[in-house]
């Protein structure tokens, strides 16, 4: 893990994205797209064994939230049920709050709301551990969907990432993905 927090530290003290790079990353075929505004912190990039990290910043350097995205490996989404109720009761639980902890720390989250939108469910949270990058400590929203076989989570948070804004950017996240990948919401 700290390798990919290291990169991401890097990849935000340069997001000012010197020659601006696409705002889509690719994972075995499957393209990951970020909202207007939004760069590939490429250097932050990191492969395990269970799938694939990326980061987007914003495109001006300025204080931001910043976009995440774990690709789940082929397959990973088989047999999942992503139902918002389903997703609410696990992320309330202590085992869920240990996966949406930065730390592993279940004690660290409290899940605010749940909420569904079309095929996605959005997740919203606070965790009092420290973020990548040097990432305060504060709200954040996830998102979990399903494309191609694989499990995606998207993460907003950082700078600005209150209720409304958060949902805003989430959702654009979530539709910047299904977009580059010809889905609908």
């Amino acid at each position: 893990m700290s390798t990919w927090t290291s990169r991401l530290a890097a990849a935000l003290l340069l997001s000012g994205c010197l020659a601006a790079p696409a705002a889509v990353q690719r994972v075995d075929g499957l393209a990951v797209g970020a909202p207007a505004g939004y760069c590939a912190a490429t250097a932050a990039r990191a492969a395990a064994a269970g799938g694939d990290f990326l980061a987007f910043a914003p495109c001006t350097g300025a204080a931001a939230p910043v976009l995440t995205a774990t690709v789940g490996a082929g397959g990973s989404a088989t047999g999942l049920d992503l139902s918002g109720p389903v997703v609410a009761a696990f992320a309330r639980s202590e085992a869920g709050r240990a996966s949406l902890s930065r730390a592993g720390d279940a004690a660290s989250v409290e899940v605010l709301e749940v909420l569904q939108y079309g095929s996605a469910v959005l997740i919203r949270l606070t965790d009092a551990a420290p973020g990548p990058g040097g990432l305060p400590p504060g709200e954040a929203w996830r998102a979990l969907l399903v494309q191609d076989g694989r499990l995606l989570t998207l993460t907003a948070a950082g700078s600005g990432t209150d209720r409304a804004a958060g949902l805003d950017l989430i959702l654009a996240f979530v539709k910047a993905v299904q977009a580059t990948n010809g889905a609908r919401p």
